[in-house]
């Protein structure tokens, strides 16, 4: 069934739920949201799979010492005056 889901409030519990991931390389993995609420319609099946690639990926490529950030938020656009969902994963290298 698609439905509506808070975005954020799923990344976060995924970040959550990768912290343990990334801690064993030193990764800082943190989510930021632009908006407070941002409901999508999906399965929640599909984007739980959709996060688990994401993340996992992010920190399996992420060097020690990385960060990875997870933005959630509204994409506002010339052709939609509401915006659009979007959702973000920044991966950064450590600082020689």
């Amino acid at each position: 069934n698609v439905e509506p889901v808070d975005l954020g409030l799923i990344v976060q519990e995924y970040v959550d739920i990768f912290q343990a991931k990334a801690a064993l390389k030193n990764i800082e993995l943190r989510d930021r949201r632009i908006f407070e609420k941002t409901a999508v319609f999906i399965e929640d099946k599909h984007l739980g799979q959709l996060l688990t690639n994401l993340l996992g990926n992010a920190i399996a490529y992420t060097p020690q010492s990385g960060v990875v950030i997870v933005e959630v938020g509204r994409l506002e656009t010339a052709v939609s005056a509401n915006g659009q969902t979007h959702a973000v994963v920044e991966e950064s290298t450590p600082a020689d």
